[in-house]
């Protein structure tokens, strides 16, 4: 999705004309690769959101969608967050052990 923002700026001199900035920036995904973490053997990722001490956690259990969620507070509170939300993904679905 490509989003272009305009905006109308003031001349540098009294009487020239007004610049236009456009700006054309396209976001193929939210979560980058080189960004995910892992607990317990679920990855997860946490970015910072768009407002002042803003994150968006996700994470990708095995076989399933990602699960995500916008967090307020510190980075530290928002990884503690994706873990706890990891904690009860995998009480409700345990992964399965490998066999030896």
């Amino acid at each position: 999705m490509a989003v272009v923002r305009a905006e109308l700026g003031r001349a540098p001199i009294e009487g020239a004309p007004s610049l236009f900035v456009i700006g054309i920036t396209e976001r193929t995904s939210n979560f980058e690769l080189n960004d995910i973490m892992e607990h317990r053997g679920i990855r997860y990722a946490v970015r910072i959101g768009i407002a002042s001490q803003q994150w968006r956690v996700a994470i990708y259990p095995p076989g399933g969608s990602p699960k995500e969620r916008t967090i307020l507070g510190t980075f530290e509170y928002a990884e503690i967050t994706a873990r706890s939300m990891i904690n009860f993904w995998l009480k409700r679905f345990p992964l399965k052990k490998a066999k030896p």
